[in-house]
């Protein structure tokens, strides 16, 4: 299947020529390199392939639906930045859904701990990050926007038409941000079950979160001929609906699964790591003003406690204390 077709593209910075007239396709399974020395345009049309920047002449054509996504050499992180914030920050992602889908492909890709910071793990696992990052970039600005900061750079070589790159910080404002903070549409799926052991449904449950459920429980109800049995709920996204309905049919005795999608309203998210004697902790952080709730990170929590020998209830109280000082959270 032809994925990109590239039709006779060139590109110019001024009267340097940096490739003419190149045409070439790219199939499903391709596996393609470009080589050359420094300076010879193999970013620059890397970067036209991704979108990025647009060629003098020519033509590419895509597929309906491919989505392509430059990588930089170089991934730039912040200081202190962890690897699920390094990708909530350079994909612009405030909404619940984007946060687990940038959480899942982390874990995919090899990144165990999301919440470890960049600047120390090795450059192999940096650059995985960074691909995170590129598999979840968006190719569409919000429709209502403001424009936050702006800068210039002219780079370090010397061209007879200076070759400038302008970068712009923007923030959705309006309608679209509301939109994105408030909005969000999950699955329920529900089905009762009354010849099930507790040994069985308890691995089920296991098997539904590992595959991706938002949430999950069971709740006791009377059924048919006053047999006492359960009602299996599970909250999950519109990817994952076939997974929670295999896992089901698989571990429980159901034969039927009612569904159901459902809108609601979620506050933003994000992470914020505060530091304590106790070592440094990831913190929840949701919503804005009177709505804004705050939450350390039950596993880190538990780990410090563990390694100091010292009660759960006093490693969190600490860090929450912390946390409110924090100028990202108060």
């Amino acid at each position: 299947m032809n994925l990109m077709t590239v039709e006779q593209i060139s590109k110019f910075y001024g009267e340097k020529r940096i490739f003419e007239n190149l045409s070439f396709g790219i199939e499903t399974g391709d596996k393609i390199g470009v080589i050359g020395i420094n300076g010879t345009g193999k970013s620059t049309l890397l970067k036209a392939i991704a979108g990025i920047e647009e060629v003098d002449r020519g033509k590419i054509s895509r597929m309906r639906g491919l989505k392509t996504a430059y990588l930089p050499q170089t991934p730039v992180f912040e200081r202190d930045e962890c690897a699920i914030d390094y990708v909530l920050r350079t994909c612009a992602i405030t909404d619940v859904t984007g946060e687990s889908e940038a959480k899942t492909i982390l874990t995919k890709i090899g990144i165990d701990d999301i919440y470890a910071r960049c600047s120390e793990l090795s450059g192999g696992q940096r650059k995985k990050i960074a691909i995170a990052a590129a598999l979840m970039t968006q190719d569409t600005l919000p429709e209502c926007f403001v424009i936050e900061k702006t800068g210039l750079g002219a780079g370090k070589r010397e061209y007879e038409i200076p070759s400038i790159l302008r970068a712009m910080v923007i923030e959705p404002r309006g309608d679209a941000r509301r939109a994105a903070l408030t909005a969000d549409t999950v699955w329920k799926l529900e089905c009762d079950i009354d010849d099930s052991t507790g040994e069985q449904l308890g691995y089920a449950l296991e098997k539904l979160f590992e595959a991706g459920a938002r949430e999950a429980h069971y709740t006791p109800v009377f059924m048919k001929k006053n047999r006492p049995g359960w009602e299996l709920t599970v909250i999950c996204d519109e990817a994952n609906l076939q997974k929670m309905e295999e896992v089901i049919f698989t571990q429980t005795t159901t034969i039927g699964i009612r569904r159901q999608e459902m809108a609601r309203t979620v506050l933003t998210r994000k992470v914020v790591n505060v530091q304590t004697r106790y070592g440094e902790i990831p913190v929840k952080v949701s919503g804005e003003g009177e709505f804004r709730r705050v939450h350390p990170e039950y596993e880190k929590v538990s780990e410090a406690a563990s390694k100091y020998g010292t009660a759960f209830g006093a490693v969190y109280d600490e860090v929450l204390t912390n946390a409110y000082r924090n100028d990202d959270i108060s």
